[in-house]
C-alpha cells in the first residue's frame, strides 16, 4: 500500500510553519517551540516607527533650512539662545541689592498671581486665625452657660422657652465675641512672624535658622504690648523662643526640599531670564519676517 504526496516532507513542514506563524495561538498549542519560527508580537511595527521618525526629522531639517534661507534662526538655535547659564544667574544675583529683593518678594507675577512668599503668609495667617477662632469659640461656649446661670439666678422669666432662648442667645453671642477677640491677635502675630523672617532672608540674600528669632521677638512684643511693659517682655521672650524652635525646623525642611531663599531666588531669576529671552527671540523673528 503506497500513497504519493504532491509535495516533499520539507515543503510540507515549511508550509505548516508558515501557517502556524500566521496564527500564533495554534503555533503555541500544537507544535513544539523549536520546530517553528517565533510568532510575531502584536504592537507597533519598528520599521514603520523608524520611518515615521525619519520623516519627522527630515521635515524638521527642511523647516530649519527654509528658515535659514529667509535669514531667520532655526528652532535649535532659538532654543539654545534662550537658555540661561548658572554664571549669568550668578551675575544677576550679585548685581541685586537688598531693596531689589524686598520689592520682588511680595510682588505679583506676570499672571497677576501672588508670589510664593505672599501666598504662604496669607495661608498661614488665615489657617491660624481659623483654628484659634474655632478653639476659643468652643471653649467660651462651655463657660458661657455657667456664666449665664450665675448672672441670672434671681431673674424671673415668663416661661421656660423664654429662659432657654435667652440662654442660647447669650451663649452664642458671648462665644462668638470672645472667640473673635482672642483669635484676632493671630492676624497680627502670624504675618509679623512669618513675613518678618522672609524679609530678613531677602535682605541677607540667604536663609538661616535664626531668621525667625528677631521676627518672633518683634511679633510677641507687638501682640502683648497693649497690656503693659511686663506682658510685652513676656510676649517677646515667648516669641523669641518660638522663633528659635520654628526657625530650626523650617530651615531643616527647606534644606531637605530645596526651598531655601537662595534656591528659590535662583529658580525664579532663571525662569524670568529664559522667558524674556524667548520673547525677544520671537520679536526678532517676527521683525525679520516682516
Amino acid at each position: 500500500f503506497h500513497i504519493e504526496l504532491p509535495m516533499s516532507l520539507s515543503d510540507l513542514v515549511r508550509l505548516c510553519g508558515f501557517r502556524a506563524a500566521a496564527s500564533p495561538i495554534h503555533c503555541r498549542a500544537s507544535s513544539p517551540p523549536h520546530s517553528l519560527p517565533p510568532a510575531p508580537v502584536d504592537g507597533l511595527d519598528e520599521s514603520l516607527l523608524a520611518d515615521d521618525l525619519g520623516a519627522m526629522e527630515l521635515e524638521l531639517r527642511h523647516r530649519d533650512a527654509y528658515l535659514r534661507s529667509l535669514g531667520s534662526p532655526s528652532a535649535e538655535t532659538v532654543a539654545r539662545s534662550t537658555l540661561v547659564t548658572d554664571s549669568q544667574v550668578d551675575q544677576i544675583m550679585a548685581s541685586e541689592g537688598p531693596l531689589d529683593r524686598l520689592k520682588d518678594l511680595y510682588a505679583l507675577n506676570e499672571d497677576n498671581e501672588p508670589s510664593y512668599e505672599l501666598a504662604s503668609v496669607m495661608l498661614v495667617s488665615m489657617a491660624t486665625f481659623t483654628y484659634l477662632n474655632v478653639r476659643y469659640t468652643v471653649q467660651e461656649r462651655r463657660l458661657a452657660g455657667v456664666s449665664f446661670e450665675e448672672r441670672n439666678k434671681l431673674t424671673v422669666f415668663a416661661s421656660k422657652q423664654q429662659a432657654s432662648r435667652r440662654k442660647m442667645d447669650y451663649i452664642t453671642m458671648r462665644a462668638l465675641r470672645l472667640g473673635l477677640k482672642r483669635s484676632a491677635s493671630s492676624l497680627i502675630f502670624a504675618p509679623l512672624f512669618l513675613g518678618g523672617a522672609q524679609c530678613i532672608s531677602a535682605v541677607r540674600g540667604r536663609s538661616s535658622p535664626l531668621d525667625f528669632l528677631p521676627s518672633g521677638i518683634a511679633a510677641g512684643a507687638c501682640v502683648r504690648g497693649a497690656h503693659g511693659l511686663q506682658p510685652m517682655l513676656g510676649g517677646a521672650f515667648l516669641g523669641g523662643f518660638l522663633g528659635a524652635v520654628v526657625g530650626t525646623v523650617v530651615y531643616g525642611i527647606q534644606m531637605y526640599c530645596g526651598l531655601t531663599y537662595e534656591e528659590m531666588r535662583r529658580y525664579r531669576l532663571t525662569e524670568r531670564s529664559e522667558r524674556d529671552a524667548r520673547l525677544m527671540a520671537k520679536l526678532s523673528a517676527a521683525r525679520e519676517q516682516a
